[in-house]
């Protein structure tokens, strides 16, 4: 229940409910929208990442005004970080997690770099700055987390995925530019099932490919196109407590969800 709900909010970061929803062998309806545009407490300016804690607020990155807002389950705002005059400065906020310690990690795209944030907002650890190599990055957006704290970002300019320990120690990486199995064209979201796949969100190849923990190549699914079940722009990716996955595509206005064995079920949004 907890990243089905999320992931409704999701939808919402992504404007996808401000539309009318059209939906194919649905009956998905719009809980709570909350939020408005601007720079003032509570307004975004281009949300995009989302995460829960145990209690179930909602972390939200409000990426054009380099910060991230804390709402409780009814919508109501309770902390943004960084505070006015905070030493802490994120730039670029995009993809957002929380360790076991609920923790925030998030990932700075203009920054290159993901940050670990404490609860009350002061800056813990950090690795990254642009460029190719091992723990650095270009572009960087989605990320993901696993059991024991080891990180997955998205390192879309690279066409890669690096893997960090809970330390942010780099620990390997997988994936490169070009058409074939195992490699992206501008991958964006991120997401692990609860046998510890990796879900990647292969944008530009309107694709979902999956790997073992280890980053080996194990299968795709998804196809490009306008019509049901199809893509135009994949861009992030959610799992509910039943182990459906439901995957963002960017273009063609909706969501899209796929059963456990990754068949197509429906989609909504127009």
């Amino acid at each position: 229940m907890k990243k089905y709900i999320a992931f409704l909010f999701i939808i919402l970061s992504f404007s996808l409910i401000s539309r009318n929803i059209l939906a194919a062998k649905t009956n998905y309806i719009t809980i709570l929208t909350f939020g408005e545009y601007g720079n003032r407490k509570g307004e975004f300016n281009y949300p995009v990442g989302i995460t829960q804690d145990n209690s179930g607020n909602l972390y939200i990155t409000d990426w054009e005004n380099d910060r991230i807002q804390i709402f409780s389950s009814e919508g109501r705002l309770l902390k943004v970080i960084p505070e006015k005059d905070s030493e802490l400065k994120i730039d670029g906020p995009v993809g957002i997690v929380l360790d076991q310690n609920e923790n925030i990690v998030v990932v700075e795209q203009f920054n290159n770099r993901i940050q670990k944030i404490s609860p009350d907002g002061k800056s813990l650890n950090m690795v990254g700055k642009e460029g190719n190599g091992p723990g650095e990055f270009l572009n960087p957006r989605g990320i993901a987390i696993d059991k024991n704290d080891n990180i997955y970002v998205v390192d879309t300019g690279n066409n890669r995925v690096q893997i960090f320990s809970s330390d942010f120690k780099f620990k390997k990486q997988f994936g490169r530019e070009g058409m074939g199995d195992g490699e992206f064209y501008y991958p964006r979201g991120i997401a692990l099932d609860k046998e510890g796949n990796i879900y990647v969100a292969d944008t530009f190849h309107n694709r979902v490919q999956v790997f073992n923990n280890e980053g080996k190549f194990l299968r795709k699914f998804g196809e490009g196109g306008d019509d049901v079940g199809q893509f135009y722009g994949t861009r992030y990716i959610a799992f509910d407590s039943k182990g459906n996955i439901y995957v963002t595509d960017y273009k063609n206005g909706k969501v899209v969800k796929f059963n456990k064995e990754e068949q197509f079920e429906l989609e909504f949004g127009n």
